[in-house]
């Protein structure tokens, strides 16, 4: 059988009559050692991954028979490789060919390439000195992303497409020059060019990609026979011609009269700016226009401005007041979010919807005033706001109320019935609610409840870290999951007879909960024979628990989230009359030491014991059916797990991301 190759000296020689070299065909051992390799002219293809992590290879002479492409991640991570000869011939240079090749300074591209694909020369950093074929149509995505030592490049006149991304990060490109022949720019083409101080759209081009170039060049100019794009009134901008939407702008913008739209991302970034006119022509502001604009302090909002849209003012830090246009009527995720100057905002009568986060973490945001016309508002829209004092909706709102001066935002919910989000700390539950949403405001220590409410949502008081007590009025009928989870002051809850269903995780996190109690004559929940938890009276499911719990041997199932996060639980008797342990049961108990599961249960659901740091000991029974793998994933201290001895080969395989050893027979 004829040798592979041979290396001597740190070359490798391949043979004689070898045609295609590909994945695995050298050694990872020998990768390390190859510097150079001679090639025969009997190769004629360099194949997928061939020369991949060659990480001291610093030269390569490809000979004139290899034909047609270098493959797929050909020279991927050779971090050494200084110089490459690429022969006439070749066609097309694959996905990722010489990505991470942080030492490569120059390439020649043949005449005969027309496609370079995808990060073909990402990540190249040293790479300064490009020259592309007299054929090339085709600059795929990420190509020369991160070449960050590229400061100028011809491109051809066959050029037609540069794809998303393709110069994206080439922080000192200084000039690009567009042929003629180019129609297409991709998003993110250009993006992060900061050193690009000039560009020229030629005739042809039909479309640029969102956020296609930096937005601190000092000239833009666009062909005058082009039918697709222009800059008209000399703005310094590139203006689609058609919607009158401004799809890239420089430092020295000027919006013209005639524009509509603002593309997304114009002004993203831009610390220069210190104060904007958005003109009454303007009907939509885009995403993330003014996203990160950190020293926007005076805003004036055009009268036609009809949408703002997704983080569009994200991060104006310093923005504190401005007036939403009567026009407006859509605010769109994230519009405003961290804007943590702003101290108040009137939502006008026009505006039907304010979208997820719109005004989160506004943190000095004081007043807020709701109009007439808002049907959505979601229920992260003013999340992190906590300085909130004035929190009112127009009367004339047929959706939502704040009624009695309550401070709360009020909704419609099934059956005639009210949902309340308590928002500041002036909020207080008005008589008529009959639904308590997410607390936005978290520094209650007391929370007062009419008799009209029914129902406490899912996170209701998440995070309510000075909740103290909280009584439960007997017109509650149900309590959702994690309701009061990291309520770290509680210390004890009770639960009125009346009750009918709580949900799981209902104090995930409450590290000074001690006492849980049922009141006694309730048809559907028991907390019997002291045992601070909640079991439902005719399944005997122990749906939740605390750190000082007891789970009484009439009990036949461990609910999902029973103890989900259970701070403060070091060891649980699990009595034998429990057949099942639902999913998170036990997860993230985070001082959880030891659990022995008993011979009666069979069946465990997924990621019963996740995540709880500390367990060091677990044993589990012979009589499993079939036990997820991932119920004791991240639990780093386990020292052993006791299985019976005519299992433990079953256990060891189902646990096969944990060591053998931790299995100890019983």
């Amino acid at each position: 059988m004829q040798q592979r190759y041979i290396i001597k000296n740190g070359i490798a020689y391949i043979p004689e009559g070898v045609s295609e070299l590909s994945e695995f065909y050298f050694s990872s051992e020998d990768k390390r050692e190859i510097t150079a390799v001679v090639l025969p002219s009997s190769v004629t293809e360099i194949g997928i991954m061939a020369f991949c992590d060659c990480i001291n290879l610093r030269k390569v002479d490809l000979p004139s028979s290899v034909k047609g492409k270098i493959g797929y991640a050909a020279f991927a991570g050779c971090t050494s490789l200084e110089t490459i000869t690429i022969p006439d011939g070749i066609s097309e240079i694959s996905n990722i060919a010489f990505k991470g090749c942080i030492s490569l300074k120059s390439i020649r591209i043949p005449d005969s390439v027309k496609l370079i694909d995808c990060a073909a020369f990402a990540d190249c950093v040293s790479l300064c000195s490009i020259v592309l074929s007299s054929s090339l149509e085709r600059i795929g995505e990420n190509v020369f992303r991160n070449c960050s030592a590229i400061q100028a490049i011809m491109l051809p006149r066959s050029l037609k497409v540069i794809e998303s991304s393709a110069f994206y990060g080439c922080k000192h490109l200084e000039s690009i020059d567009f042929p003629v022949s180019l129609e297409y720019i991709g998003r993110y083409a250009f993006k992060g060019c900061q050193a690009l101080h000039s560009i020229f759209i030629p005739r042809f081009v039909y479309h640029i990609g969102y956020g296609a170039f930096p937005n601190t060049l000092n000239l833009i100019k666009v062909s005058e026979d082009n039918l697709y794009y222009d800059c008209r009134e000399e703005c310094n901008a590139i203006v689609e011609t058609e919607s009158d939407r401004m799809v890239c702008a420089g430092l020295n913008t000027k919006i013209p009269s005639s524009v509509k739209e603002l593309y997304g991302g114009l002004f993203c970034g831009r610390s220069d700016i210190r104060s904007f006119v958005i003109p009454d022509t303007i009907q939509l502001i885009d995403s993330n226009v003014f996203a990160g604009c950190s020293n926007l302090e005076d805003l004036t909002i055009g009268s036609l401005v009809n949408k703002i849209g997704g983080d569009a003012f994200s991060g104006c830090s310093r923005l504190r007041s401005f007036c939403l246009p009567n026009n407006l009527e859509e605010l769109g995720v994230g519009a405003f979010r961290d804007c943590t100057s702003l101290e108040d905002i009137v939502i006008p009568d026009s505006v039907t919807s304010i979208g997820d986060e719109a005004f989160k973490g506004c943190k000095k945001l004081k007043s807020v005033f709701i109009g007439k016309s808002v049907e959505y508002i979601s229920s992260s829209a003013f999340d992190e706001c906590f300085s909130i004092e004035s929190f009112s909706v127009s009367p004339e709102n047929s959706k939502y109320d704040s009624r009695d001066g309550c401070n709360s935002l009020i909704g419609s919910v099934l059956n005639g019935g009210r949902h309340i989000r308590l928002i500041s700390k002036n909020s207080f539950v008005p008589s008529g609610v009959t639904e308590i949403g997410e607390c936005l405001y978290k520094d209650y220590e007391k929370i007062l409840l009419p008799d009209s409410v029914t129902e406490i949502l899912s996170f209701a008081f998440k995070g309510c870290s000075r909740l103290e007590s909280i009584l439960i009025p007997r017109s509650v009928k149900y309590i959702r999951n994690q309701a009061f989870a990291d309520c770290v002051s509680l210390t004890s809850i009770f639960i009125p007879n009346t009750m009918i269903m709580v949900g799981g995780g209902l104090f995930a996190g409450c590290s000074n909960l001690e006492q849980i109690v049922v009141e006694p004559g309730c048809r559907t929940l028991d907390s019997r024979e002291d045992c601070n938890g909640i079991i439902t009276s005719f399944t005997n499911e122990f749906i939740c628990g605390c750190k000082n719990s007891r789970i009484p041997n009439t009990v036949r199932t461990i609910g999902e989230k029973a103890f989900y996060r259970c701070v403060g639980l070091e060891t649980i008797e699990i009595p034998d009359s429990v057949t099942s342990i639902g999913e998170w049961a036990f997860a993230d108990c985070p001082d959880l030491k030891t659990v022995v599961v008993p011979d009666s249960v069979t069946t465990i659901g997924q990621y019963a014991f996740v995540g709880c740091e500390k367990l060091t000991t677990v044993t589990l029974p012979g009589g499993i059916k079939a036990i997820p793998v991932e119920i004791l994933d991240n639990c780093p201290s386990l020292e052993s797990i006791y299985v019976p001895a005519n299992r433990r080969r079953y256990y060891v395989a189902r646990f096969f991301g944990l060591k053998p050893s931790l299995f100890k027979a019983i």
